[in-house]
């Protein structure tokens, strides 16, 4: 105040800043906030929608109300002088959600409330327990910079700041930030969380977030994610854009400031928010929090909804709501299984289910779909299910019971509580929508594997709904994991038992693949989703779905997975087989030139007569079908002489002594095969992309392996770098995930938004995004950054879709400029 005086007073620099006060923070039922410019004669005008204040905007003449959660915006104009910056205070009503919902909160600094100087001197703890931020030597004290982010202001630290906590924490177990390291700033050692006696948030001098060497076990051992994705820490850099990081720890770690640590270079970069709890947060309130944080500061595609239950066992009824973190999202659902479009049921409330239902449901904004599908299976108790089947020990389906979409928690449907769980954020496997039939997948990448709560040691019978990936690679594998035994062993070719080493309870029993009885010795993994069954001759050993050691982790996807402590009989192996293969009847329609070809799984016969299948057409989604195949015996259709332009829906009905069963319907559409020439390359003589651009030229695709050399004569064999621009076309709608090769760091922008962000130097990497909804013949902006520091070059950009494997983006669909 006194600096503002004497600053207005001699008429030195603009406008001095209003004050607000309250300076934001929460509130309950209403909040009185009064502005102030110590600037004589200077007029404030505000907003209270979140834009920039102009002299077109509310003029301040009076206390302002504030009655819902929103960002009060202001600025100070005097004729002459220049307008001031501008003040950001943002008030959040405590009947929504926040970090205080979730018990054990410590701390709590948002750069957007408890800021009064404008500078990090002092930082008001929003937490209420009264763990301020505070620096009292001036040459440290970090700025508040106005519209960091979204509008929203974030604390810049110059490479010399730090902020210390009143209080040393000690226990800290469960962090989030919002931050960023400076793009400019130099390779440096540097903590996330500093502390005058301790470097548990050490992170590397080449900016991966943690040391081996040198960080707290509790965090290496723990869950980190990044933007709501698993990541292992060790390999993931420091984010330089704008990101939620988050960190589940595994026992208690110490932090006493944010910025510093004794031998560490002070942070550079900006700090909008900082969150810590000292209890290890359950993955569905980590997931809350963090939602909270990335639709608050607009970081990441639209939230998908959350379903609460996320499905399950029913009696009589049950209700379900639906939920977007994202704001000004509508949610539109299916109870059909077939995927929401913003033709379907919009959500304005809980949802009665009466009967087995699959629920699904995707956020929209402005009707444009932006979300991923979330799916849920309600299962009635009136009807079959493996619970049914008495000794049941566990039961685990990718359709119920994945409430963060991740496999850091599966709920078993058992009803022994045998859930699923991974605290190795590394090891994290995730769910991918609509693998097959409609229904989700928990895909495990080759590192990851998920715990069963309780070890079984008494197993007979095991069913999985299931596939190796196509593309990994030949590897010794286990089909159920266990800490001291491999009774699951697999072969290193593929075939699915070990004579050597599986149990001879396990070779002695009786194993089959969609109902045929299969040699295991003899025969390969499934790399097609399939019902595996096996019934043992004693008991074998499990405690994870994923890894035992010494044999590689699990490669590919996990629907379903059904153990018993019991042998079951041939008429119950039966039953459980049959419905499991029902479940999954799967039709698909892959595009192809004007024509469309259909494929689906044989469904399983009532009686011992033949099962025909009849091919259904409409142009319409549920209805005005016309029959264009019957009686066809195979499980194959193409339909020819299509019109490019349309969108097709089929179905295929089976006829099984008289009775007719529908499947699902999917959507056929031609492939939209593009025109396109490449991408604008723009190739750079150093590893930052700013150095003058040397090459210029459009690449038709991104697959280049440069070994120990480069791209050009005029460009060294090490410390380059590469930018490629333009647009990608989709071939089809469906959920696309794109997917790097590099050697070194790599980073991709589709849409507006970050897939991957892997800035670190490394070997060959694939890194592969999160499922992204496309739609046929769109184009969509692309931006790849990619450089190379030593030793082997090599960068690849692919993508898979529903139906394609894994393949190089070919030129065709790639364009070197906006149309």
């Amino acid at each position: 105040a006194v600096e503002s005086y004497l600053l207005s007073r001699y008429q030195l620099g603009p406008v001095a800043a209003p004050v607000a006060s309250p300076s934001g923070g929460l509130f309950t039922g209403s909040a009185t906030v009064t502005l102030k410019c110590d600037m004589p004669g200077a007029d404030i005008f505000y907003t209270t929608d979140g834009t920039e204040p102009t002299t077109a905007s509310i003029p301040y003449t009076h206390s302002i109300v504030v009655t819902s959660t929103g960002t009060l915006k202001a600025k100070a104009f005097k004729d002459g002088f220049v307008e001031s910056v501008t003040t950001t205070a943002a008030f959040t009503s405590t009947a929504d959600f926040t970090p205080v919902n979730v018990t054990g909160l410590q701390l709590w600094w948002r750069a957007d409330a408890g800021v009064p100087s404008g500078f990090g001197d002092f930082w008001q703890d929003q937490s209420g327990q009264g763990n301020h931020g505070w620096q009292t030597y001036g040459a440290a004290v970090p700025r508040l910079v106005p519209n960091a982010l979204n509008g929203r202001p974030a604390m810049r630290f110059d490479g010399t700041d730090a902020i210390a906590f009143t209080n040393r924490s000690t226990t800290v177990r469960t962090v989030f930030w919002v931050i960023k390291e400076d793009p400019a700033a130099p390779p440096a050692y540097r903590v996330v969380l500093g502390d005058s006696g301790t470097s548990d948030f050490a992170s590397e001098y080449y900016g991966q977030l943690w040391r081996s060497c040198c960080t707290n076990a509790n965090i290496v051992n723990g869950q980190t994610w990044l933007n709501g994705t698993p990541i292992d820490g060790l390999s993931t850099s420091r984010p330089r854009s704008m990101s939620v990081l988050s960190l589940v720890t595994t026992g208690n770690v110490t932090a006493g400031n944010f910025g510093w640590s004794p031998g560490y270079t002070p942070w550079q970069g900006d700090l909008a928010e900082l969150v810590l709890y000292d209890r290890p947060l359950s993955p569905t309130e980590r997931r809350s929090v963090e939602e909270y944080l990335l639709s608050k500061y607009q970081i990441g595609f639209v939230a998908a909804p959350v379903a609460t239950p996320s499905g399950g066992m029913f009696t009589g009824s049950a209700t379900v709501s639906l939920v977007s973190r994202t704001p000004g999202t509508e949610i539109f659902y299916t109870t059909n299984g077939a995927d929401p479009t913003a033709t379907s049921t919009l959500y304005t409330g809980p949802i009665a289910i009466t009967s087995t239902t699959t629920l699904k449901a995707k956020a929209f904004v402005n009707g444009v779909e932006k979300s991923a599908t979330t799916t849920a299976g309600f299962t009635s108790d009136t009807d079959f299910t493996p619970r049914d089947v008495t000794g049941l020990q566990l039961w685990w389906r990718a359709d119920a019971g994945v409430p963060t979409g991740f496999g850091d928690s599966w709920q078993d449907q058992s009803g022994q509580e045998n859930h699923g769980l991974q605290t190795y954020g590394a090891a994290v496997p995730r769910l991918i929508p609509n693998a097959f039939n409609g229904l989700p997948a928990i895909r495990f990448d080759g590192g990851d594997a998920t715990g069963f709560t309780t070890r079984l040691t008494t197993t007979k019978t095991v069913f999985w709904v299931m596939k190796e990936d196509p593309a990994a690679p030949p590897a010794y594998r286990v089909l159920l994991g266990d800490s001291s035994t491999s009774d699951f062993a697999s072969e290193y070719y593929g075939q699915l038992w070990r004579s050597c080493c599986t149990s001879s309870s396990i070779l002695g029993g009786t194993t089959r693949i969609n109902g045929q009885v299969v040699d295991g010795i003899q025969t390969v993994r499934p790399r097609t989703m399939s019902v595996l069954s096996l019934v043992t001759a004693g008991n074998v050993n499990a405690s994870n779905f994923g890894y035992s050691p010494g044999y590689s982790p699990w490669q590919g996807d996990l629907a379903e997975l059904v153990l018993y402590d019991t042998a079951l009989s041939i008429e119950n192996r039966k039953k459980v087989e049959d419905y499991l293969r029902i479940k999954y009847w799967d039709i698909t329609a892959a595009p192809g030139n004007h024509q469309v070809t259909l494929s689906w799984t044989t469904r399983p016969a009532a009686g011992t007569g033949p099962v025909t299948y009849d091919v259904e057409r409409g142009t319409t989604s549920g209805s005005g079908y016309v029959v264009v195949a019957s009686g066809l015996s195979g499980t194959t259709f193409t339909n020819t002489g299509l019109d490019d332009q349309t969108t097709y829906y089929y179905r295929v009905v089976a006829v099984d002594q008289g009775n007719r069963f529908s499947s699902r319907e999917v959507v056929g559409t031609t492939l939209r095969v593009g025109t396109g020439t490449g991408l604008l390359a723009e190739y750079f003589n150093d590893p930052s992309l700013s150095a003058p651009v040397v090459i210029n030229r459009t690449d038709p695709v991104v697959d280049f392996n440069w070994g120990g050399g480069s791209p050009d004569a005029n460009i060294g064999a090490d410390n380059f770098s590469a930018r490629w621009t333009g647009q990608v076309q989709a071939t089809t709608t469906g959920d696309f995930v794109f997917a790097t090769n590099s050697d070194d760091g790599v980073r991709l922008w589709v849409d507006g938004q970050q897939l991957i962000d892997n800035w670190t130097d490394h070997g060959d990497t694939l890194n592969s995004s999160a499922p992204v909804h496309l739609e046929a013949g769109q184009k969509y902006d692309l931006r790849l950054e990619w450089y190379e520091r030593g030793s082997a070059a090599l960068v690849r950009l692919s993508w898979s879709y529903p139906d394609q494997a894994l393949q190089v983006i070919p030129q065709t669909q790639l364009y070197p400029v906006a149309p």
